[in-house]
């Protein structure tokens, strides 16, 4: 008896593959009267000038004074948190217990709650990937390592799908960005025929992810040291 089979990737959105863009080729025929031409005309190249202007309106690499953008810088992807917010945290982590902010006055204490809620409510804005932005990312690693999605060997569909399904749900908790950071480094790096693992897909975000997490669990410390400071109480988190 013929079972209905359910395709591997029904329960992920369905990406429609991308048009390819048709570079246009110069086919301009060479003059037949340069090719029959038996004389050999010594001709001056005219030298080309070097601008330093950008050629990006035709979608070169940009140019700075006739040299290419630093390779280290241009094709990184922004970071989460930004530089001047590490920063800014560093500084206020100094301060690590209730005796260490008691010499501090109610004003400026005052303040510091208010950088630690507005920083703690930055760090708790970031949401996970959707179940799409996943798909996508997986996708197309798989067409650029030529890999078939996790799962597709399992002979059985329901096995299939559950791999799948534990893919995205993983992937879910982690903020789109860093894992879009992630599986651009698995397009540059990978070098196996088979899609990356879990473990494998989180290892080059690993310290990016657990530096957010550290600053976020002092963060909260720190607003409990400041309002038993100012109140005398501990707020739950």
């Amino acid at each position: 008896m013929q079972q209905d089979l359910t395709k591997i990737g029904n329960h992920l959105p369905h990406i429609s593959p991308k048009s390819q863009t048709n570079i246009p080729v110069s086919t301009s025929n060479q003059s037949s009267s340069s090719s029959k031409n038996t004389t050999s005309t010594s001709l001056q190249p005219k030298p080309i000038k070097s601008t330093g202007t950008s050629p990006s309106k035709n979608g070169v690499s940009t140019l700075t004074n006739g040299r290419k953008k630093n390779w280290l810088t241009k094709s990184q992807l922004p970071k989460l948190v930004t530089n001047n917010e590490k920063r800014l945290i560093a500084r206020l982590l100094q301060y690590k217990t209730v005796q260490s902010v008691s010499t501090l006055t109610d004003e400026q204490c005052t303040d510091m709650l208010h950088q630690v809620n507005v920083l703690r409510e930055r760090l708790e804005s970031f949401e996970g990937a959707s179940s799409e932005e996943i798909a996508v990312l997986m996708h197309n690693l798989a067409l650029v390592i030529r890999s078939a999605l996790p799962g597709a060997d399992e002979p059985n569909v329901g096995d299939r799908e559950a791999v799948l399904k534990h893919y995205a749900s993983t992937l879910s908790t982690i903020p789109f960005p860093i894992l879009q950071r992630a599986f651009q480094h698995l397009r540059k790096t990978w070098k196996y025929k088979t899609f990356p693992k879990i473990a494998d897909v989180l290892e080059p975000i690993n310290d990016e992810m657990q530096e957010i997490e550290s600053m976020y669990n002092s963060l909260q410390h720190l607003e409990k040291i400041l309002n038993v400071r100012l109140h005398g109480f501990r707020v739950s988190s």
